[in-house]
């Protein structure tokens, strides 16, 4: 198998589009396929217009975190640095993560033009995409108990019933 074929399978058994939506298979979360708000903006207004979508019947998007967003950096690509699933620019896109050393100024951003990722102004206007959790494979599955006898003792003999 080529590298090319090996990777658009690899890519096709990752993301799962469904209209405006990509579905991560690997950690269950589910993505809007193209930017949020179609303009780049600061990190309050990133955060508010992802609270605010309404992307594929859904309510209830949220700015991702730092992590959630490098994990759809694919390093094997650039300009974008992400699954062609995804509608996107070779731009600095929002995290939710403040920077620890100064939380109220600053916040981490990720470039899907080569996948790096550092810390900027929240005042700086970057590209939005938003997530919200999705229902993994094991979602609504419970373990089922196992049935433990249970030790009914007569309070009078001291003994099992």
């Amino acid at each position: 198998m080529s590298a090319r074929l090996a990777k658009a399978a690899k890519s096709a058994a990752r993301f799962v589009v469904s209209g405006d939506v990509v579905k991560d298979l690997n950690t269950g979360l589910i993505w809007t396929r193209e930017n949020v708000g179609n303009k780049r903006l600061t990190w309050s207004d990133a955060k508010a217009a992802c609270v605010a979508a309404r992307v594929g019947g859904h309510n209830d998007w949220r700015l991702p975190t730092i992590q959630e967003l490098l994990t759809l950096v694919d390093y094997e690509r650039t300009s974008p640095a992400i699954d062609p699933a995804f509608e996107c620019s070779s731009e600095w896109y929002w995290s939710s993560t403040p920077y620890a050393s100064s939380p109220s100024l600053f916040a981490w951003i990720v470039s899907f033009g080569y996948g790096g990722s550092s810390w900027y102004g929240q005042d700086g206007e970057y590209r939005v995409r938003a997530v919200r959790a999705g229902q993994s494979l094991e979602f609504g599955k419970r373990r089922a108990a196992r049935a433990r006898p249970r030790s009914t003792m007569s309070k009078k003999t001291g003994k099992q019933k």
